[in-house]
């Protein structure tokens, strides 16, 4: 009917140093605006229309400030290489800290080369507490529970540029 209706209510964590509008590397701050939410990924496919990327061992997550990568999903092995610094994505979903995680586009796309600002933020997603991980706040992520997670991303769809608004 055109209008808004609240289908999901979830308590969330967010960075160990409040929001900023003025998000930096490092600050432990969560980025406040209206970001579009570019995919999720994961070790399997969650019940989404939300674009699915598959975690394996190779992807990493550049946070070299250097990088033409900067903030974006890369395989560890490619050829065009130009990082000195990242995070494997996989160790926290092995761990079970995370379920899924959802990158939104606070600062480039995710994926694409010189889509970020350097040194403006990296690596931060909404993500689903796994059984082993901690409800609490963090680097700058936004934290839900797994089964919210779940239920949100029933309600995501790509093709209607899903969004996420950080007050």
């Amino acid at each position: 009917s055109g209008k808004w209706k609240e289908v999901l209510k979830t308590k969330a964590c967010i960075g160990k140093n409040g929001a900023t509008a003025y998000k930096i590397e490092g600050d432990k701050c969560t980025p406040t605006g209206t970001f579009d939410l570019n995919f999720v990924f994961g070790m399997s496919k969650p019940n989404t229309k939300l674009k699915f990327k598959k975690v394996t061992k190779n992807i990493v997550w550049i946070d070299d400030t250097e990088s033409a990568y900067y903030n974006t999903w890369q395989n560890e092995k490619a050829d065009y290489k130009d990082w000195t610094q990242s995070k494997p994505v996989i160790k926290k979903f092995e761990k079970k800290l995370v379920t899924y995680r959802i990158a939104f586009n606070f600062n480039g796309d995710c994926l694409s080369k010189n889509s970020a600002e350097s040194g403006r933020g990296s690596g931060l997603f909404i993500e689903g507490v796994g059984s082993k991980g901690k409800f609490k706040a963090s680097y700058g992520d936004i934290r839900i529970s797994a089964k919210d997670m779940e239920k949100l991303l029933k309600y995501l769809d790509s093709s209607k540029h899903p969004q996420v608004q950080i007050k």
